[in-house]
């Protein structure tokens, strides 16, 4: 019986969840960008509900004419002219100045999945010492993110949900050597971001994009006396720590391909 009750609840939630999407589906349309005021007059006119969405149509031109590449959705039922919204997103390819200063190599993909919603994906890279066998960071890490964004457009500003693996071997020039524990014990752990991007050539390809994030993760590491020949110092210990604190920093700079099959009124 309880089982009945269940499956019944949840037949009627699919429904009631299909029912707002199918809604919402028949409200949105789309429209690329930039258009003139006339070009949208020259289609429309034609449509028998255009005369009495004018004005809302007329100041969507007028906001986004200027933003090549713009997709505004227009909630307007019945605009037949206009091609039905589903989202396709955009997708970029992306490095980050602040570790490429610090001689890290790295890259990231990005890829929007839902309005608001995008996931992010850097791997970082070094594999050298600092000018003597005693400085270096060497790393190979991902740190992979889920990302909402507060505008439609999946631009601006974001906040996001990471998890973080790194495999190390750090040593600054003291007296000891920290590298993870036999080589295979990376840090493990994830945090929150925030971060704000915005584009930075005229149509809108090239983008800069800022964000900071904190997290908590569990190091297993060996440590070792820090000598000019590396093979040669001894392990004085095996240690594990939780570690809490900054875990993102960057300054990256994005490409953008739009995935948006251009469709509609043109």
């Amino acid at each position: 019986m309880y089982l009945n009750k269940f499956f019944i609840t949840l037949v009627f939630s699919i429904l009631g969840i299909s029912s707002l999407f199918a809604q919402r589906e028949r409200l949105l349309y789309k429209v690329y960008f930039p258009k003139s005021i006339e070009a949208v007059d020259s289609i429309m006119l034609s449509n028998s509900n255009y005369a009495a969405s004018r004005d809302s149509v007329m100041n969507a031109v007028w906001q986004h004419s200027k933003v090549p590449g713009r997709v505004f959705i227009l909630k307007i039922t019945d605009l037949n002219d206009y091609q039905r919204c589903r989202f396709t997103g955009k997708f970029y390819l992306k490095s980050n100045l602040v570790a490429l200063g610090g001689a890290v190599a790295n890259a990231a993909v990005e890829f929007d999945f839902a309005e608001h919603w995008s996931f992010n994906f850097p791997v970082y890279y070094s594999a050298w010492d600092y000018f003597r066998q005693t400085v270096k960071f060497r790393t190979l890490a991902i740190q992979p993110e889920v990302r909402y964004w507060f505008s439609d457009e999946n631009q601006g500003l974001f906040t996001g949900a990471h998890f973080g693996m790194a495999y190390y071997n750090l040593a600054v020039d003291g007296k000891y050597r920290y590298q993870d524990h036999n080589r295979k014990s990376p840090a493990l752990g994830g945090g929150l971001s925030l971060g704000y991007r915005f584009p930075v050539s005229n149509d809108g390809h090239w983008n800069l994009e800022l964000s900071l994030g904190a997290g908590i993760y569990h190091a297993y590491y060996d440590k070792f006396e820090n000598t000019p020949q590396t093979s040669k110092g001894l392990m004085t210990g095996s240690y594990k720590k939780t570690y809490v604190g900054l875990d993102q920093a960057s300054v990256s700079i994005c490409y953008m391909f739009d995935c948006s099959a251009k469709g509609g009124a043109q």
